[in-house]
Order: C-alpha cells, then structure tokens, then sequence
C-alpha cells in the first residue's frame, strides 16, 4: 500500500511516498532483516492516501531468532499473540 512518510521534528527529512505492508486495522509493517517495524497510520491526504508521521506515531519492532527465514507475513497477519511470540521469539542466553 502506498503510504505518505513525513517525520515531525527531524528537518533533514524529505518526504515521500513508498510501499508498506498493511497490517490490522490503521496500522502498516516494513520488512527488515530479521525484524520487522509496525507503524499506526497517523492520518489521511485530502486525496485520502494514508499518512505517516515517524515522528510521532506509535511503533514497535518485533524481532525474530538470527538465522530464522523471515516470517511468513500472511501467517503472522492471522497468528495470535501469543502464536507470534512463541514463533519469532530468541533463545534465552542463559542456561537454566
């Protein structure tokens, strides 16, 4: 889906328009190596295009264990929380 980025508060920043992945309702996801960012959709352009403002949506990251093929993103978009956690989640470093 395209999506206007726009980041408040960082002037280097030059807008764009670019593709993210829709996920859940008002939120999109970027695919990273081994972790992927979900961003909420900050608003709408007269045209109704959907906004992101990185400089003040809400966001998290989710990583998944180093040398695991990247998530199927259909799968995860139906997954439970708990189904997501147990598939990306990182061994302990600790030995029990």
């Amino acid at each position: 889906m395209k999506v206007y980025v726009l980041a408040t508060g960082d002037p280097d920043w030059q807008n764009i328009m670019t593709d993210y992945k829709p996920f859940g309702g008002g939120w999109v996801a970027a695919v990273n190596e081994e972790y992927l960012s979900f961003y909420k959709l900050t608003g709408k352009l007269a045209d109704g295009t959907p906004v992101l403002d990185l400089g003040t949506c809400e966001r998290f990251d989710v990583y998944w264990q180093h040398g695991l093929d990247e998530p199927d993103f259909e799968w995860l978009i139906g997954a439970t929380f708990l189904e997501a956690l147990e598939k990306l989640k990182r061994p302990s470093m600790r030995q029990h």
